[in-house]
This record gives structure tokens, C-alpha cells and sequence, in this order.
């Protein structure tokens, strides 16, 4: 259950559930009123998943208090500090982070810059930053667990 907590699933669920609801709040004239209504449901499914990890949390952590999983809203609970081993993966996933951050950003503004006509474009690019953010730091965290895991 600790993995399942930790994974960056329920991030990505959340991220892609929020940015697909902002495109079709700012596309509402355009798109068919039942796709308008299902953003919603949509956006209620989200809060219903993150109340149940919430709740899911709060139970491992009172089961586990000694693998607590930190669920502060200012602190990512994908981050493993258990020792300096994880620490030094943390480091490396964050600073290939920063490195696509680094690169995506100033594209990023080009391609705003390049089509201003497209209003929904900046919460699409937005997301997919997010979502690719939450999906390389996994992949390096995965990389580590599966060498770890054959030795």
C-alpha cells in the first residue's frame, strides 16, 4: 500500500482530470453541452479521488507510523528521503526535472508566442508540463527499484 500511495499515479490523474476540465471551460461555446456537463463529473471524480487517497493516507500512516507517507500540500509525497541512498535518487530525479523545465519552458513560450489565437493552448501546454514532470521523476525513481530489485 506504501507504493501505491507514493506512486505519482493520483498526480497524474489529478493533473490530466484538471487541465482536460479547464480546456472545456475555456472551449464551453464551441463543445456540445453534454461534454460541458461531463467536465464536471469529471472534476467531482478527481475531489473524490483525492479524498479517498487523503483517507487512504491518514489509515496507512496510523497502521504505519513508522513508514508514514507525508501528505502536506506543500511537500511531494513521491519525494523518498528514508536514507541517503533514496535522498541522492530524489536529488537525480529533481535534477532532470529541472533540466526539462529548463528546455520546455522557453518552447513553451515560443509556441504561445507562435499561435496567440488558441486560447485553450496554454493550459494544454501547462498540463503537459505537469504531467511529463510527474512521469520522468517516476521513471527514474522506477529505474533504481527495478536495479535494486535484481541484485
Amino acid at each position: 500500500m506504501n507504493k501505491l500511495l507514493r506512486s505519482p499515479f493520483w498526480s497524474v490523474l489529478s493533473m490530466v482530470i484538471i487541465t482536460l476540465f479547464m480546456i472545456i471551460k475555456i472551449e464551453a461555446q464551441r463543445l456540445p453541452t453534454w461534454l460541458y456537463t461531463l467536465s464536471y463529473a469529471a472534476l467531482a471524480v478527481c475531489f473524490i479521488f483525492i479524498l479517498s487517497w487523503l483517507v487512504a493516507v491518514l489509515i496507512h500512516n496510523r497502521r504505519h507510523p513508522k513508514q508514514k507517507v507525508k501528505w502536506h500540500l506543500f511537500y511531494p509525497v513521491e519525494f523518498r528521503e528514508e536514507d541517503e541512498g533514496m535522498r541522492w535518487l530524489t536529488y537525480m530525479a529533481c535534477r532532470k526535472v529541472y533540466i526539462m523545465f529548463y528546455v520546455a519552458l522557453p518552447l513553451i513560450l515560443l509556441v504561445l508566442f507562435l499561435f496567440p489565437e488558441h486560447r485553450s493552448l496554454p493550459v494544454l501546454l501547462i498540463g503537459a508540463l505537469a504531467v511529463s514532470q510527474y512521469c520522468m521523476y517516476w521513471s527514474v525513481i522506477r529505474k533504481a527499484n527495478i536495479g535494486e530489485d535484481e541484485t
